[in-house]
């Protein structure tokens, strides 16, 4: 899954998210980053 992983596809879906959503998130592409934000699901909700 790392050698697969993107930093600027996440930061560029992240950033997406933001848009839509309105809500102040890190859109730093890091896989830990990308985890921690997406993680429970609430905020595509």
């Amino acid at each position: 899954i790392n050698s697969k992983y993107s930093e600027e596809l996440a930061q560029e879906c992240l950033e997406w998210i933001k848009t839509i959503t309105g809500e102040n998130i890190n859109t730093s592409g890091d896989m830990d980053n990308f985890y921690e934000t997406l993680k429970d699901g609430t905020l595509l909700c």
